[in-house]
């Protein structure tokens, strides 16, 4: 299976004749600073328009960045960390080291950053940090890790997905839909001189279980965990939110051991990072400093695994450093 996946190469070097050897297809991983996210809109998501046909996007001529950079291909893939997962992903068209054309495309403060890579699609994707660092080869809790430059994930680790998956676009989840167009009629100011740009981005989320959602509601009777708030002066049948504490998206589990009955308050603070659980007792709920917020109510037969609980706690932690 997974020798399909490779691109064939004919030894024209080796003595034996009609020997031939396997290239293998590389994974690489970037993260862009906070810093950096307008021009990483700009110049890789969006498509460029001094190139054209690429997305494109540059690292720093360092002799470290420049080793890594020798070894990218044609066809290999590039992973980007961008607001706390791997968000985009592109398969590499070419690469260029020049300072003239950084200059063109990222202005005279690239200079520094020479070594160019471009891609002529990418792809959205959501693929949890800890666990596809994992994958990569390398040890999720690395401090600063989410900071990386440039880094090739490990020969081992990109057969083994290959093996498991077949293909690189299968483990990333990326599905190609083609859709017949569509003429839209559009009302247009004639204030607008110029269309707004579009992109195209390919997309596919996990769908979640909604009868379990449902079922738990029911459960608490719309009643947050936390506080006990429904809503019943605007909704008859009161309201409330499921949250899961490992988030699909980073490959949490879609189950009941997951899973809390929540306003919508409780459920941003959840998802900002911003509220955790109290290291020797789960049930309490503290801010960020550590003080007590108030106390997550289980209704029998329910109840959180400690492994969500850990994750989350986990990247509370590496959000609060990394701010």
């Amino acid at each position: 299976m997974a020798s399909k996946r490779y691109i064939r190469e004919s030894t024209r070097n080796n003595k034996n004749v009609g020997i031939i050897t396997l290239k293998e297809i590389k994974i690489f991983l970037t993260s862009i600073k906070y810093e950096q996210n307008k021009i990483f809109k700009n110049k890789f998501i969006k498509q460029n328009q001094k190139t054209k046909l690429e997305h494109v996007w540059n690292f720093s001529n360092s002799e470290k960045n420049l080793k890594i950079w020798e070894n990218i291909n044609k066809k290999d893939w590039i992973l980007f960390y961008y607001n706390s997962r791997y968000s985009y992903a592109g398969q590499i068209l070419k690469k260029k080291k020049s300072n003239i054309e950084v200059k063109k495309i990222f202005g005279k403060e690239a200079t520094n950053k020479n070594l160019i890579i471009y891609c002529d699609k990418i792809y959205e994707i959501k693929k949890g940090f800890q666990k596809t660092n994992s994958d990569m080869g390398f040890i999720a809790a690395i401090p600063q890790i989410h900071k990386i430059k440039l880094i090739q994930a490990k020969k081992n680790s990109v057969k083994k997905i290959i093996e498991k998956f077949e293909t690189i676009e299968n483990y990333l989840e990326i599905k190609i839909i083609k859709l017949k167009s569509k003429k839209i009629e559009e009302i247009i100011p004639s204030s607008m001189k110029k269309e707004s740009q579009k992109i195209e981005i390919t997309t596919l989320r996990r769908v979640r279980d909604t009868a379990k959602s449902k079922k738990l509601k029911k459960i608490y009777e719309n009643k947050c965990q936390i506080c006990n708030y429904s809503f019943p002066q605007y909704v008859k049948s009161g309201y409330s939110e499921v949250h899961h504490v490992w988030p699909m998206a980073d490959e949490g589990d879609d189950d009941f051991d997951n899973m809390l009955v929540l306003c919508p308050n409780h459920h941003t603070e959840f998802d900002y990072k911003i509220i955790q659980f109290n290291a020797s007792n789960n049930n309490i709920i503290e801010d960020l400093k550590g003080t007590k917020i108030g106390i997550v109510f289980f209704k029998k037969g329910h109840s959180l695994n400690n492994k969500n609980i850990v994750f989350h706690n986990t990247e509370v932690r590496r959000i609060f450093f990394e701010s």
